[in-house]
């Protein structure tokens, strides 16, 4: 029997190969995933190795071929199976069906033979290289499980480290600092709580559950910073500006502020934006605009929008949508920053998405930095369980909160931010 090798980056090249050499013809004897520069080399490129023959070298009955003769033009191989499963996963399933827990892994179709709906015999799988019981005796998988065992032991390593610091800690103080930091509360917040309650009080009073709540409400309350709203004045407009990433939520914060009869929802108010890079963006301020029968003005720069301010300087609050940007983008850093400087605003505020990563959190914090009376507004509450970010950036950024948002609802989802509530989600995961 003559057989052949074909080597590609993709299923669709080697077979491309495999037809351009034995014909449409040809039947696949077996396929797999190879490492470009050899089965040890675990770092290489992941390559499809496909094996194949000429239809005349399989044995197949004669019924068969002439069915494959007159299905020509029917589907061709669709997946094939080689040592390490099927080189072409199927479909993914529908994202509703994942939400529903009801995508299931299609079965591997059948090796058939290119020219036509007839299945070629079976053939024995390729033995990978350095054991006899497949791919579990590979030198491969042996070095993947060693690399695993050298990470799980690192990640020991790490976490008994953490506890350097508090030497003969007891367990229920350990468990206390461990939920902690899973909360995303800083490292060091976290030693420094754990410090003072093993410092300061006996055995009976931080293995007491309520105790230990209290006491942490307590400190983490004190963490958090408050900016209360500024009052509207009897000359002039109270200016507010609404900054941050893309997809936060300040679009739709600044429309719960505009119409919520707590805030601003029975002034005389007027909204501004200067996000002309995205027509949805302006549309959606323009809708809402319609709806609550608020004057609304477009502005394309610092000077257009210095006159829509003087133009609505009746009003008593007037709210400056921007453009949401990349902290990497220092264009639109720098246009935000000339906008904020035309419109001299009251209040600055910084908003971010709770779901964001701490770190990525304090990085679009450091470059959104205007140094114009900024507080931070923190978005989507009711799409997380961990609150501890919340107290590490304050503590980090040395900025104030002013509203928290936990929703789509408008006007409802927006309350001020409340220190005492917000140490309450945190202390609530931990004891």
């Amino acid at each position: 029997m003559k057989v052949k090798k074909y080597v590609a980056p993709t299923m669709k090249e080697a077979l491309e190969k495999m037809k351009k050499d034995l014909g449409e013809s040809a039947v696949i004897l077996g396929s797999r995933k190879i490492s470009r520069g050899g089965m040890l080399d675990f770092l290489g490129r992941e390559m499809v190795e496909l094996t194949a023959t000429n239809e005349e070298n399989v044995a197949v009955p004669v019924a068969a071929k002439s069915a494959g003769r007159r299905s020509r033009n029917a589907a061709r191989v669709s997946y094939t199976v080689g040592d390490t499963g099927a080189v072409a996963d199927p479909p993914a399933p529908e994202f509703r069906d994942l939400l529903k827990g009801a995508g299931a892994v299609e079965t591997p179709a059948p090796v058939l033979p290119l020219g036509g709906g007839a299945a070629a015999a079976p053939a024995s799988p390729a033995r990978p290289l350095g054991g006899s019981g497949g791919w579990d005796g590979s030198p491969m998988r042996l070095l993947q499980r060693q690399l695993d065992d050298i990470k799980n032991t690192m990640g020991e390593m790490a976490e008994q480290i953490r506890y350097q610091r508090m030497p003969a800690l007891p367990a229920a103080l350990k468990e206390i600092y461990r939920r902690l930091v899973d909360s995303e509360l800083e490292e060091s917040i976290a030693v420094s709580l754990i410090q003072r309650l093993y410092g300061q009080f006996s055995e009976k009073q931080y293995s007491d559950r309520e105790f230990v709540e209290k006491f942490l409400i307590d400190e983490l309350t004190a963490l958090i910073k408050i900016a209360a709203p500024t009052p509207v004045r009897q000359s002039g407009p109270l200016v507010l500006a609404f900054v941050g990433p893309t997809g936060v939520g300040k679009t739709t914060s600044l429309a719960k502020l505009a119409t919520n009869k707590r805030f601003y929802g029975g002034c005389r108010t007027a909204l501004v934006t200067t996000d002309t890079y995205r027509v949805a963006a302006t549309q959606q301020l323009g809708t809402f605009s319609e709806i609550a029968d608020i004057p609304m003005e477009i502005v394309h720069s610092p000077r257009d929008l210095s006159r829509a301010i003087e133009k609505h300087k009746d009003k008593e609050v007037i709210l400056v949508d921007t453009a949401g940007a990349s902290q990497y983008n220092d264009r639109l850093i720098e246009d935000l920053r000339a906008f904020l400087e035309a419109a001299d605003p009251d209040e600055v505020h910084l908003t971010v998405s709770i779901t964001t990563k701490p770190r990525d959190l304090k990085g679009t914090i450091k470059r959104f930095r205007m140094k114009q009376r900024e507080r931070l507004l923190f978005t989507k509450f009711d799409e997380t369980l961990t609150f501890g970010s919340i107290i590490s950036v304050v503590q980090s950024s040395a900025l104030p909160l002013s509203y928290v948002t936990f929703g789509q609802e408008v006007p409802e989802d927006i309350e001020p931010a409340d220190a005492g509530k917000i140490a309450r989600l945190v202390v609530n995961n931990i004891v």
